[in-house]
């Protein structure tokens, strides 16, 4: 009898403790997303012949990320902790 009532007793302690965490929740990154965006300055009025060809934009693969890099140090690349990019710069600039 005193073996089943500590079972009963243990069997609602771990019902209690898996329903909820003793620990805080863990905390998701907020990042904040930059856009590359433009206007046109030139008005509709202008317009032209002539053809312009671009290659196609081809990025180190150490950039092709859609996270922020800075250099504090020469030869160090770091990514920002809470800022990203939309897409990778080398997709928002084609």
């Amino acid at each position: 009898m005193r073996i089943c009532l500590n079972m009963i007793i243990i069997g609602i302690i771990m019902q209690l403790f898996s329903a909820c965490s003793m620990f805080s929740p863990v905390k998701q990154r907020d990042y904040t997303t930059y856009v590359l965006s433009g206007t046109s300055s030139l008005s509709k009025k202008y317009h032209s012949s002539k053809t312009l060809y671009l290659s196609q934009i081809k990025a180190d693969p150490l950039y092709e990320t859609d996270r922020m890099a800075y250099t504090a140090r020469a030869y160090r690349v770091e990514y920002f902790a809470k800022n990203k990019w939309a897409d990778t710069p080398a997709r928002m600039l084609q």
